[in-house]
C-alpha cells in the first residue's frame, strides 16, 4: 500500500473527466465557519475543475447550523433522556438516518437513483454508516473516497473526556467510531488524509491507497472600509500593538488558550491585546473564572469579539502584529496555522500547532514554543519586535499553503478511479 505526499512546483495539467461526483457530509458549506465546511468547500470547488459535474449535500442538524443550500438535508436527532451526551456525538444518529428515517432515506435514494454518481466522497465517517446499506439496496457501486480532517474517533475521545464524561461512556462511543472508520478505510478505493500522522494510523487499518492532501487556506482581500472601522476600533481602545487568536467552537481551542496562556494577562506590556476571534469566544464568555476579578484582568488585556466576516477577518489579520496558535491537542491540521503563514506575520505557536505543516516553522518570524512560560515570553518579544521581512523565496513558500496547492496531489489519484 502506497501513500502519495504532496509534491510542490509547477500544477501539472488537469484531465476533465466525465464522471459525476457526489460528496455527503454530516455539515452544510453554504455559509462556512468552521474548518471542516472550509475545507469541504475548497474541495468541492477543486473537484469542479477536474469532473463534469460535483455535487455537495449535508445530512445536518438545523439546530447547529441555521444556514444551509438547496440540497441539504435537515434531521433532528432525537433527543434521548437517559443518554443526554448522545449531544456531543450526534453525527452518529445523523449518518444512521439516512436508512433508518424514512424522510431522509427517501431524500438520499431519490438524489443517489437521479444524479447516480461515479464517485461518492464521504467527509467524515458517519454518512456511510447508512450509506453503504441504502447503496447496497439500490444496487449501486460507485467508487468511494474516505476525507478525512482528523482520525475521529480519537479526536471525539479527547472531547468526551473534556467534557466530563466517564470512562464508559466514552470507550462505547468511541468503539463505535473506531470500527465505522476502520472499516470505511479499508473499503474505500481512495483515503484522503491531512496529515502524516493521520496517514500513519490509517494505515494501520489497511487501505487500498490514501493520498496526502494538507489544509490550506484562500487568499483573502483587505478591504480599505474595513480596515477603516477595525483600525478606529483599536484606536479606541488605546491598542498599540494586536496579539490575535483565531478559533471556532472546538473545545481544544479554548483549552490550549488556557494551558499555554492563561486567564491571567498582566504579563502583557501596556497598550498591547489580544483579540479573540471566532466561535472559540463563546466559550471565553462562558467560562467560570476564579476568583472574580479574574475576569476583570482578563478582559483588560483581551477583547472577545467572536464570529466575524471573511472581510473583517481579513482586516483584523491585517492590523495585527502578532498571530497566536496556542494548540495542544487535537487531530489532522489547523486551517489557522496556513492562515498565518500566508498573512506573513509573526507567529507564536505550539509546534502540535503546525502539525500537517512542519515544513514551515523556519519561515521568519514563526517562534515555536512548547511551555507556557517560553510562549508567553515569545508573545511579549513579538509584540515589542518589528515586521519579519521575508525573501521572495520565503513568500513563494508560505504561498503553498493556497487551497490550489494543497489540494493539487489529488488530481491525479482522484482521476484514477
Amino acid at each position: 500500500m502506497r501513500i502519495y505526499f504532496p509534491v510542490y512546483g509547477n500544477r501539472p495539467m488537469q484531465r476533465i473527466s466525465s464522471k459525476r461526483v457526489l460528496i455527503l457530509g454530516t455539515y452544510p458549506i453554504a455559509q462556512p465557519q468552521h474548518g471542516g465546511q472550509k475545507r469541504t468547500r475548497a474541495i468541492l470547488d477543486f473537484y469542479a475543475d477536474i469532473f463534469a459535474e460535483v455535487k455537495y449535500v449535508a445530512v445536518f442538524s438545523p439546530k447547529d447550523y441555521p444556514a444551509s443550500g438547496r440540497d441539504d438535508i435537515a434531521f433532528n436527532p432525537p433527543i434521548n433522556q437517559e443518554h443526554p451526551e448522545d449531544s456531543l456525538v450526534s453525527d452518529l444518529a445523523l449518518g444512521r438516518a439516512i436508512a433508518s428515517d424514512p424522510g431522509v432515506k427517501g431524500k438520499i435514494v431519490k438524489l443517489l437513483t437521479r444524479y447516480r454518481p461515479d464517485i461518492i466522497q464521504v467527509e467524515q465517517p458517519y454518512v456511510y454508516s447508512g450509506l453503504a446499506e441504502t447503496l447496497t439496496e439500490l444496487g449501486l457501486n460507485p467508487a468511494i473516497i474516505y476525507s478525512s480532517q482528523n482520525v475521529e474517533s480519537q479526536m471525539k475521545e479527547q472531547m468526551l473526556t473534556a467534557a466530563g464524561c466517564n470512562r464508559a461512556t466514552v470507550n462505547r462511543y468511541c468503539t463505535q467510531i473506531q470500527e465505522l472508520e476502520q472499516g470505511l478505510v479499508k473499503s474505500a478505493d481512495l483515503v484522503i488524509a491531512v496529515s502524516k500522522e493521520d496517514a500513519a494510523q490509517f494505515t494501520s487499518y489497511g487501505p487500498r491507497r490514501i493520498v496526502l492532501a494538507p489544509n490550506g487556506i484562500a487568499r483573502s482581500v483587505v478591504s480599505p472600509s474595513s480596515l477603516k472601522y477595525w483600525g478606529r476600533h483599536l484606536a479606541k481602545r488605546h491598542v498599540a500593538h494586536l496579539a490575535i487568536f483565531v478559533g471556532s467552537a472546538h473545545l481544544p481551542n479554548w483549552e490550549g488558550f488556557l494551558e499555554i496562556i492563561g486567564p491571567k494577562l498582566g504579563f502583557l506590556p501596556f497598550g498591547t491585546e489580544i483579540m479573540i476571534v471566532g466561535g472559540v469566544g463563546g466559550m471565553v464568555n462562558s467560562y467560570r473564572f476564579s476568583p472574580w476579578f479574574s475576569r476583570v484582568g482578563f478582559l483588560q488585556r483581551a477583547e472577545v469579539v467572536g464570529r466575524v466576516d471573511e472581510t473583517s477577518l481579513a482586516a483584523l489579520l491585517s492590523l495585527a502584529k502578532v498571530i497566536i496558535l496556542p494548540i495542544t491537542t487535537g487531530g489532522g491540521s489547523n486551517l489557522k496555522t496556513a492562515e498565518a503563514i500566508l498573512s506573513g506575520k509573526k507567529i507564536v505557536a505550539t509546534p502540535f500547532a503546525f502539525r500537517g505543516q512542519e515544513q514551515f516553522q523556519h519561515l521568519p518570524g514563526v517562534d515555536i514554543q512548547s511551555t507556557p512560560e517560553g510562549f508567553r515570553t515569545a508573545l511579549v518579544a513579538a509584540l515589542e519586535s518589528s515586521e519579519p521581512k521575508r525573501s521572495p523565496q520565503d513568500k513563494q513558500t508560505a504561498g503553498q499553503v493556497v487551497w490550489s496547492e494543497t489540494l493539487r496531489p489529488l488530481t491525479m489519484e482522484v482521476n484514477k478511479l
